[in-house]
């Protein structure tokens, strides 16, 4: 008889447990993530827990403190948002960030700025 093998427990190691977590707390992000107001007390209130606990949780689970865990997510989904045609303003109102701010966190994640990127991407894409 063979064991039944959980998806689970190959990725990273997670339980079912700390994969629904991550995924709980990862909707509740994306649900506010438009929101400026949105930072650690606001989530971690939204999903019923303390900000410690927030915190030891993303830590545990991403690797991640939840302030660079939040940036990150903003980061990631204003990129969608250029790579979609949108504007850097417009990518970082819809994303909660002021686009001054999404600029230089941007150019230190990526190592190039949004508005050079998108006009990169543009040109690869027309060749």
């Amino acid at each position: 008889m063979s064991a039944v093998c959980s998806p689970f427990k190959t990725i990273r190691g997670y339980s079912r447990a700390d994969f629904d977590a991550l995924t709980r707390i990862s909707k509740a992000a994306h649900a506010r993530l438009h929101d400026p107001q949105l930072n650690v007390a606001a989530l971690a209130d939204t999903l019923a827990m303390s900000p410690r606990s927030l915190h030891r949780s993303l830590v545990r689970l991403t690797g991640a403190a939840p302030v660079a865990w939040l940036r990150n997510l903003r980061i990631a989904r204003a990129r969608e948002h250029l790579l979609a045609g949108t504007s850097v303003a417009e990518a970082a109102h819809a994303v909660g960030m002021a686009p001054a701010y999404l600029a230089r966190v941007y150019r230190t994640e990526h190592g190039i700025s949004p508005s050079q990127e998108k006009a990169e991407v543009l040109m690869w894409v027309i060749g």
